[in-house]
C-alpha cells in the first residue's frame, strides 16, 4: 500500500461515524436546524461508500436510503430507526473485518469465569 493511500475501510468507518453522529442529534433535537445539513453530507458519504457496500451488505444502503426518504418527508424518527439500524449493520460489518474467527474456534470449550468468595 502507498504511503499516502486511504485504507479502503475508512469510508465505512466514515460513513459509520456521521450515522452514529446523526441518530445522536435526531435522539437529543430531531429539530436542530443543522440536521438538514447532516443528512445531505450522509447522502454525499453514501454516494462514496456505495461501490464498496453494494458487493458486501447491500441492505446498509438500503436502510440508509430509506432513512433518508423518510428525513425528507420530516419523518425525523422513522429516519433515526433506520439510520440506527445502518449503523448497526455496518459497526457488526467492520467488527467482522477487523476480527475474523479463526477456524479452529469453532471447536475450542467455552470458558466460563466465576467469582468465588
Amino acid at each position: 500500500m502507498a504511503g499516502d493511500a486511504v485504507p479502503p475501510r475508512a469510508p465505512l468507518t466514515g460513513l459509520l461515524t456521521q450515522l452514529r453522529i446523526l441518530v445522536t442529534v435526531l435522539t437529543v433535537d430531531g429539530h436542530d436546524p443543522q440536521v438538514a445539513a447532516m443528512f445531505a453530507g450522509l447522502a454525499d458519504t453514501a454516494v462514496d461508500a456505495e461501490p464498496m457496500l453494494s458487493g458486501i451488505d447491500p441492505a446498509v444502503l438500503i436502510e440508509i436510503r430509506s432513512a433518508l426518504a423518510y428525513g425528507r418527508r420530516g419523518d425525523r424518527d422513522a429516519a433515526r430507526a433506520d439510520l440506527l439500524m445502518a449503523s448497526q449493520r455496518l459497526a457488526t460489518l467492520l467488527l467482522e473485518r477487523d476480527r475474523p474467527r479463526r477456524a479452529a474456534a469453532a471447536d475450542e470449550p467455552t470458558k466460563r469465569w466465576s467469582i468465588e468468595s
